[in-house]
């Protein structure tokens, strides 16, 4: 009943003064949360965030070194910004968002393969915007962006079939059994307006759609889906602070991230006509955002954001969903080795998890970042020869029990 009356209220509102544009997302957020609510009687619970009460993160403390994998360095294995990871049986996955590549490597680390072939014939992509594992299938879902094709592959990295998705523009998206959930953040390519939309296994129609955006609001290029270890799918709206469960054709608030007064107002966001208004109500007032970089681990769900202005300062948001509590770090110390570990660590650089598997979650150190005794105590260690030039080494920790 809610969102009919938000409907009919739109109608009204676009006859009456004649707006280009589709209704911003926060009229849609608002709609559909009520229609939810009555829907699912779901409730939302808020994370207050004061960024006067961060703390400093000692990793040292929260988590073991279980394992160290340096990913091989070949000239066909170069990684440059790890997005994804995903580790499935003996093999890890990377997805490397600023190469737009997706590779393959053993367990141990040793570079396998590429998936796919760079190019423009049959199978050959140009760039990948986003991939998805479904672990139900076993099989890897690679959105190609300029050739607008959905790729999938098995784990081996061979091409199983393609899929055209001419229909539609979008950035990021996840699979469910009987469709994909897609995020359209084009001004062009999106038939229906909407950001959000459940798609057919074969991209032939609109199952549901959410979020109806203005135009003039930047592109993300950031994936807004997740998982967490049960392998439940969720999503974040980048002009909102909410995070949505995905349910069959429905999404159900999960949770607010809630900044006080440095919460953007969506109230007044609603009512602006372009660019140049949204950049003069955001800027110089201090406005936090920008949520990325979000990572399930558990029952802990952590996340970056910052001021929404340039050269702002970042923070890390851990949020522990069961105990209901959060905690705000603005300094990381570096990571020092337990004295009974085998690897002997004293100025380690971790930041934020990357990844996870069942009872882990993975972080990346660059060799570039370490120190010259960090350095060699892992070459010795491993025996290996990592220089400053090499690829990312994951680091598999496990929390410290207690």
């Amino acid at each position: 009943m809610c969102f009919i009356v938000g409907v009919i209220i739109f109608v009204i509102l676009e006859n009456k003064m004649k707006i280009k544009f589709l209704v911003f997302c926060c009229v849609s957020i608002f709609f559909h949360s009520c229609a939810n609510r009555e829907k699912n009687n779901t409730f939302v619970d808020t994370v207050n965030i004061d960024v006067k009460q961060d703390k400093t993160l000692d990793l040292s403390r929260k988590l073991n070194i279980y394992n160290c994998v340096p990913l091989e360095t070949t000239s066909e294995s170069l990684i440059k910004q790890i997005e994804k990871i995903y580790v499935i049986d003996s093999s890890i996955v990377i997805f490397d968002n600023k190469q737009n590549e997706i590779f393959l490597f053993k367990s141990n680390g040793e570079f396998i393969r590429k998936f796919g072939s760079k190019g423009n014939g049959p199978g050959e992509h140009i760039m990948f915007n986003d991939v998805f594992y479904d672990y139900s299938s076993k099989l890897m879902y690679a959105q190609e962006g300029i050739k607008q094709f959905m790729y999938i592959y098995d784990i081996s990295g061979k091409l199983i079939s393609e899929i055209p998705t001419k229909q539609f523009m979008f950035r990021s998206f996840c699979k469910v059994e009987d469709g994909y959930w897609i995020y359209s953040c084009y001004k062009t390519g999106n038939p229906n307006g909407y950001s959000i939309m459940k798609v057919g296994n074969n991209f032939e129609k609109i199952l549901c759609g959410y979020f109806p955006q203005k135009n003039f609001f930047r592109t993300s290029f950031r994936s807004t889906f997740l998982q967490n270890s049960s392998n439940e799918n969720f999503f974040i709206y980048p002009f909102s602070n909410i995070v949505y469960k995905i349910n069959d054709n429905d999404l159900s608030p999960f949770f607010e991230i809630n900044f006080g007064r440095q919460t953007l107002p969506y109230s007044q966001i609603q009512k602006l006509y372009d660019e140049m208004q949204y950049d003069q109500l955001v800027q110089n007032n201090g406005y936090m955002g920008r949520i990325c970089d979000f990572m399930f681990t558990g029952d802990e769900f952590h996340f970056n954001f910052s001021e929404i202005k340039k050269k702002s300062i970042q923070y890390h948001g851990c949020y522990n969903i069961k105990k209901k509590t959060i905690d705000v770090f603005k300094n990381i110390l570096d990571y020092k080795s337990p004295t009974e570990s085998q690897l002997n660590f004293k100025h380690l650089v971790l930041s934020y998890p990357v990844g996870v598997t069942k009872d882990m979650s993975i972080y990346i150190v660059k060799p570039y970042d370490m120190d010259d005794q960090d350095l060699l105590e892992i070459n010795s260690v491993l025996k290996s020869t990592i220089d400053i030039d090499s690829n990312p080494i994951l680091f598999f920790m496990k929390s410290v029990k207690g």
